[in-house]
């Protein structure tokens, strides 16, 4: 009788450590291996009990069942330790296993594509910083990203240059094209460009009456939002379609907005500085070292044309006078007014800059030195009657022009300018009005009084 209370203590002191472990253990692997490992707790378990009694023990049939019954629930144990993890749908195979293997791996790659497109908008933009006009290109640049990020397609962004505007595409706009452009104030895109708030596709929260607005636009709009900087909306952008699984993730949707807000914001900032660096600011025209960059292409675009160009140089002598007289604002006021008489006289292909205080230079597209004389003459007419306003400036301002033209050779445009700087000097010395490399200057000019108060 002692034996078998012995034996009965010993069943129960192995058994319950040995289950215990089993349990723990069963649930840090895998639900296929749960069973196993309760199968070999419970073969340990019949070991150690094996080694503690002898064989005549263990041929009675009360103690068979126990060891049966302690084996077979060690067994059972570990089966429904790693099945039972605390979820609702546990113990039912492994699919929440599956279902959560795929959330991973479709964040995993979603966040793969925004590193992809961050790293896509740095190269790009160091590409496209010095470009005269980079929106059209940037236009592409987000349907590609809309379209990794988001699977977006027929994306149209646009420019809100005022919110009383017309939508601006991005694209380049043919002159057949005009009639095409959205108002900032009309239909979905008007509601979105004039709220702030984003629109999503038979999205519960706008209602009813947006999603009809939205199916009034005539085409297919899924989303569109706004660009904003502070209160300004400076840009919209709607989209056609949308990946099934974008259009049901609005943490996704939003994501993707504030990246593109953010990547539309950066390239406006580098173009408000790259305007800074090549404008003089206070004509609005090209800074000398920008002039003599933008120059140099239109003249080699025109030379590999075989057309003729003209360089002329306009100086208002009188302007250091201001300037040393404390009078800033007058100086200031007179070389944007300036700018604004060139910029009315010359083509849009031709270049106009700012060489200093004085002086401005042109560089004319299709023209010999006589024609360029004569429109360098028609410069000096009107820049003559803007300094001859004695009582506006109180200083005498002289205007003087110099003209050199590339005739049958194509010189440098350094060598251009020169000798137009030169043509202007010896007007100066001959006390004429223009000088140009062609003709003398009892030919091409009269000699001029001193235009503005006399000293």
């Amino acid at each position: 009788m002692r034996k078998e209370s012995r034996m009965s203590m010993s069943l129960i002191l192995l058994w319950f450590p040995i289950v215990l472990a089993v349990g723990v253990g069963a649930r840090l692997v895998l639900p296929t291996r749960g069973v196993w490992f309760g199968v070999l707790g419970a073969t340990f378990w019949l070991v150690l009990v094996f080694a503690e009694g002898d064989v005549e023990t263990f041929l009675d049939a009360w103690t068979l069942l126990a060891l049966s019954s302690g084996a077979v629930a060690i067994a059972a144990i570990g089966a429904w330790s790693s099945t039972d993890r605390g979820e609702p749908n546990s113990g039912v195979s492994d699919v929440p296993d599956s279902a959560m293997a795929e959330e991973a791996s479709s964040k995993h790659s979603y966040v793969g594509g925004l590193t992809e497109t961050f790293l896509a908008f740095d190269d790009w933009l160091e590409a496209h910083r010095h470009s005269e006009d980079p929106w059209p290109e940037f236009g592409e640049f987000l349907r590609i990203a809309l379209n990794r990020l988001t699977g977006a397609t027929h994306v149209h962004p646009y420019r809100i240059l005022s919110e009383d505007d017309a939508l601006v595409p991005l694209r380049a706009i043919g002159p057949g094209e005009l009639m095409d452009i959205d108002s900032a104030r009309c239909g979905i895109v008007g509601h979105v460009a004039t709220t702030g708030r984003a629109y999503v596709e038979n999205e519960q929260a706008h209602g009813e009456l947006v999603d009809q607005l939205a199916r009034q636009s005539g085409e297919p709009v899924a989303w569109c939002f706004a660009i904003s900087q502070g209160t300004r909306r400076i840009g919209l952008l709607k989209i056609g379609s949308l990946s099934a699984g974008a259009a049901c993730d609005p943490e996704m949707l939003t994501l993707a907005q504030n990246i593109v807000s953010s990547f539309w914001v950066t390239l406006g900032e580098v173009c408000r500085r790259r305007t800074a660096e090549i404008r003089d600011p206070l004509s609005g025209l090209l800074a000398r070292e920008s002039f003599l960059f933008e120059a140099d292409r239109t003249l080699s675009a025109a030379y590999v044309h075989n057309e003729p160009v003209a360089v002329g140089i306009v100086a208002v002598e009188g302007i250091r006078l201001l300037c040393d007289r404390g009078d800033w604002d007058l100086a200031d006021a007179l070389a944007a007014e300036a700018a604004l008489l060139l910029g009315e006289r010359v083509r849009t292909d031709d270049c106009i800059g700012r060489f200093d205080d004085s002086r401005f230079v042109v560089l004319l597209r299709r023209v010999d030195s006589a024609l360029g004389a004569l429109i360098i003459e028609q410069l000096h007419k009107s820049f003559s009657d803007l300094c001859s306003d004695g009582d506006r400036w109180r200083v005498p301002l002289v205007v003087r022009c110099g003209v050199s033209g590339s005739g049958t050779e194509q010189p440098p445009l350094r060598e251009l300018i020169s000798r137009a700087i030169n043509r202007c000097h010896e007007a100066r010395a001959r006390n004429v009005a223009l000088l140009s490399d062609v003709a003398s200057p009892e030919t091409s000019a009269s000699v001029i009084a001193t235009a503005g108060v006399k000293s």
